[in-house]
C-alpha cells in the first residue's frame, strides 16, 4: 500500500507536468505550425489577388481602347446605311472610306466583318488587302489563330442614327493588344496566368500553360495543390485566372513548421525525461521517509532517514530524525519512570515487611532489656541493638520515601557525617571481600547540603556496597570530596574490573545488573535519591581501570544543623 501511495504521488507529479506544461506546449506548437501554413497560404492568395486585379485592370483599360476602335468601324453613317438596307450597294467611295478606317485599326484588330441583320456579309477586311464582298462572292477564309498571334472574337451590333440595330460587326482582336507582355505585372514566383474566353472557354494566353479551372480558389493539378485567384471582366467576355503551386510558396513555411514541431517534440521529451528523473528523486526521498515512519510506528526507533539534501524534503527528513530521537528519549524516560514507579511500589511493600519484622525485633529486645540487669553487659548489648534497630527503621523509611518521590523532611546535613555513617555500615562488606575502604577526612562543616540524612546515607551505602562487590581481594576503594561555591561532589572510586560500555548505558535501570543474582535496585534507588535532592549521579569506567561514581549535590552556606542530623 505504501508503494502504491508513493507511486501515485509520482504519477500525479508527472500528470501535472504532462497536462500542465507539455500538453499545452504541444497544442501551442501545433497551432503555431498550422497558423504559419495558413498565414503563408493567405499571403500567397493575397498576392495572387493583387496580381489578378492588376492584370484585369490593364486588360480593361486596353479593352476600352479596342472597343472604341470597333465602334469607330460599326457606328459610322456609311456602315449603318450599307448594312441596314438590304438593297443597298456599296460604292467605291464607301469601300475606300471603310478601307481607310480599317487601316487605322488593323494593327490591333486584324480581321473585321460587317453583316446585315439577316446575316448577309457586306464587308470583310482581312490580314492583307481588304476584299469587297458582293452578294455573289464568298468571304475569304481567315488565317489560322496561331500561338504567337492569339486572338479574341468579338461581336458588336451595328446601329443607325436613331439607335436601331441594323446589323452586326464580327471582329478578332489580338490578345497582345489587350495584354502586352511588357505591361504584365510581376506575378508570384512560379505563378501561371490564363485569360479565358468566357463564351468558348478557350485560353487565350500561352498554349503551353496548364489548364486552370475557373471559379475555384484551390485545386489539385498533377497531384500538386494549387491556389488560384480569379477576376471577371465587366466589359470584355474574359476571365483572368492566376494560380501558383502552393508548395513552392508554402513549402518553406511548412518546412520551418515541421522543424519547429521536431524541436518541440525534442524539448517535450527532454522535459518529460527530466520530470521523471527529478520526480523519482523527490518521491524516492519521500519513500525513504515513509519507510522510516512505518518502522517507527512498528517500534523501531533506531531507523533514520538519510536523504543528504538541503531542500524541503531533506529538512523534513532531518526534522523527522530529530523527532524520532526525542521520541526515543521520551519513551526511555517514560519507561524509566514506570520502572521506578514499580520499584517504589515494590519498595513500599518491602518496607512494610521489613518494618513489621523490625517492630517484632524491637519488642523482643525491649522485653529482654526489662528482664536484664541494668548494670550488666547484656543490657548494654541490648541497648545498642535497640539503637541499631531504630536507626535501621528510620533509614529504611526515609530512603524509601525519597526513592518513591514522597515528601521527606529536608534540613542542612553535613555530608561528611552521612558518608562516614554509610562507610561504617559498609565495613562488613569490604571485610568479607578482603578489600579496603579509604575515606578522606575533610574539615567539619565544610560540606553541608540540604537533604534527608537517612536517605542520603542509604544512597552512599548502596554505592559503597556496589564498590565492595566489584573489588577483588586486596582491592581498594576510596571516597573523595570536592566542592566549589555551589556544589559538593563525593567521588567513590574502586580498583575493580570496571564496567563495559553496554553496561554503562544501562546503569541505574531497575532490575538490570551485571552481577549474578543482582537486581539493579541499589543503583536505581541511589540515582532517584540524588535526583530528589536536586543532584546528579554519574558513572565513569575505563575498561579494567576501575569505576568512579560521582554524586553532586547543591551546597548550603552558613546553615545551622540540628544535632541529630549532624550525627545521623
Amino acid at each position: 500500500m505504501r508503494t502504491w501511495h508513493v507511486g501515485s504521488l509520482r504519477r500525479r507529479f508527472l500528470a501535472i507536468v504532462l497536462f500542465g506544461a507539455i500538453a499545452p506546449l504541444a497544442m501551442t506548437g501545433w497551432w503555431l505550425s498550422r497558423t504559419a501554413v495558413r498565414s503563408a497560404e493567405q499571403l500567397l492568395r493575397a498576392q495572387l489577388d493583387t496580381s489578378a486585379s492588376a492584370v484585369a485592370t490593364a486588360i480593361e483599360r486596353r479593352w476600352v481602347e479596342r472597343r472604341g476602335d470597333l465602334l469607330f468601324l460599326a457606328e459610322n453613317e456609311v456602315a449603318a446605311r450599307t448594312v441596314g438596307s438590304p438593297a443597298a450597294i456599296a460604292t467605291a467611295e464607301d469601300n475606300a472610306f471603310m478601307s481607310r478606317l480599317f487601316a487605322q485599326v488593323r494593327a490591333t484588330i486584324p480581321r473585321v466583318a460587317l453583316r446585315s441583320s439577316s446575316g448577309q456579309l457586306r464587308w470583310s477586311f482581312g490580314d492583307s488587302t481588304p476584299e469587297l464582298f458582293d452578294a455573289g462572292f464568298a468571304p475569304s477564309r481567315p488565317p489560322a489563330n496561331t500561338a504567337s498571334d492569339r486572338r479574341l472574337s468579338v461581336h458588336l451590333p451595328v446601329r443607325d442614327a436613331v439607335g436601331r440595330e441594323v446589323g452586326r460587326l464580327d471582329a478578332e482582336i489580338r490578345i497582345r493588344a489587350l495584354l502586352p507582355e511588357d505591361s504584365i505585372p510581376v506575378l508570384v514566383n512560379g505563378a501561371q496566368l490564363a485569360v479565358v474566353d468566357r463564351h468558348s472557354g478557350q485560353a487565350l494566353t500561352s498554349p503551353d500553360a496548364p489548364v486552370l479551372p475557373r471559379d475555384r480558389a484551390s485545386f489539385t493539378l498533377g497531384g500538386v495543390p494549387w491556389i488560384a485567384a480569379q477576376r471577371v471582366m465587366s466589359g470584355a467576355s474574359l476571365d483572368v485566372v492566376i494560380a501558383a503551386p502552393a508548395l513552392r510558396y508554402v513549402g518553406p513555411f511548412q518546412k520551418a513548421a515541421r522543424f519547429g514541431m521536431l524541436m518541440l517534440v525534442l524539448v517535450a521529451l527532454l522535459t518529460a525525461g527530466l520530470s521523471v528523473y527529478f520526480t523519482t528523486r523527490v518521491t524516492r526521498s519521500l519513500e525513504l521517509l515513509v519507510d522510516a515512519a512505518d518502522a517507527v510506528a512498528a517500534g523501531n526507533f533506531e531507523r533514520k532517514v538519510d536523504t543528504g539534501g538541503a531542500d524541503e524534503v531533506g529538512r523534513l527528513a532531518r526534522s523527522f530524525d530529530t523527532m524520532v530521537q526525542s521520541l526515543r528519549r521520551t519513551l526511555a524516560e517514560l519507561s524509566h519512570q514506570q520502572a521506578l514507579a514499580a520499584v517504589g511500589a515494590f519498595a513500599a511493600s518491602l518496607s512494610h515487611e521489613v518494618r513489621n519484622a523490625l517492630t517484632a525485633v524491637r519488642l523482643d529486645l525491649q522485653r529482654a532489656e526489662e528482664s536484664a540487669s541494668p548494670d550488666g553487659a547484656t543490657s548494654t548489648l541490648i541497648s545498642r541493638a535497640l539503637s541499631s534497630v531504630e536507626r535501621l527503621n528510620t533509614t529504611v523509611t526515609g530512603s524509601l520515601a525519597v526513592a518513591r518521590g514522597g515528601k521527606a523532611e529536608m534540613c542542612p546535613v553535613d555530608l561528611h557525617v552521612v558518608v562516614a555513617a554509610a562507610s561504617v555500615a559498609a565495613e562488613d562488606a569490604f571485610t568479607k571481600a578482603r578489600s579496603r575502604l579509604d575515606v578522606q577526612s575533610p574539615p567539619d562543616g565544610a560540606y553541608v547540603v540540604r537533604g534527608n540524612a537517612a536517605a542520603l546515607q542509604q544512597l552512599f551505602l548502596n554505592l559503597l556496597l556496589n564498590a565492595a562487590q566489584a573489588l577483588s581481594p586486596r582491592g581498594v576503594a576510596s571516597i573523595e570530596f570536592f566542592s566549589d561555591d555551589s556544589t559538593v561532589t563525593v567521588a567513590i572510586r574502586d580498583s575493580g574490573s570496571g564496567m563495559p560500555d553496554e553496561h554503562l548505558s544501562h546503569g541505574g535501570e531497575p532490575f538490570y545488573s551485571s552481577k549474578p543474582g543482582g537486581t539493579g535496585l541499589g543503583l536505581s534507588i541511589a540515582r532517584r535519591i540524588a535526583e530528589a535532592h536536586s543532584g546528579t549521579l554519574t558513572i565513569e569506567s575505563a575498561g579494567r581501570a576501575g569505576t568512579v561514581v560521582q554524586v553532586s549535590l547543591p551546597r548550603v552556606h552558613n546553615a545551622k544543623m540540628r544535632s541529630e542530623d549532624v550525627h545521623a
